[in-house]
């Protein structure tokens, strides 16, 4: 599926709220979310780093879980990530989305 929309062109929003509360849960949702590199590999593979952007969760960020935990998840542990994609993620994308005249 992924491949299908990245080879269309298309891009998926997920609008705030809405598909939270129809997705079914994704991952153990517990630090270091290692478990989570496999469906990012894939998304990043379909999409590319330029079009994938990080999101924390917050403010839904329980107790348990920490703003770095998910940093770090991007910074340190997606060994397949290069440092250009990893700045693409957690800046670039967002600052061309966002910001871009």
């Amino acid at each position: 599926m992924l491949q299908c929309i990245a080879g269309a062109g298309s891009h998926v929003q997920e609008a705030p709220g809405h598909a939270r509360r129809h997705r079914p849960p994704v991952g153990k949702k517990e630090p270091p979310y290692a478990d989570l590199a496999p469906l990012i590999q894939k998304v990043v593979k379909a999409f590319g780093a330029r079009r994938c952007m990080w999101e924390s969760d917050c403010p839904f960020q329980v107790s348990k879980h920490r703003y770095t935990d998910s940093l770090d998840l991007v910074r340190k542990r997606l060994d397949f990530l290069s440092d250009e994609d990893r700045d693409w993620m957690l800046r670039k994308t967002a600052e061309e989305f966002f910001f871009k005249k």
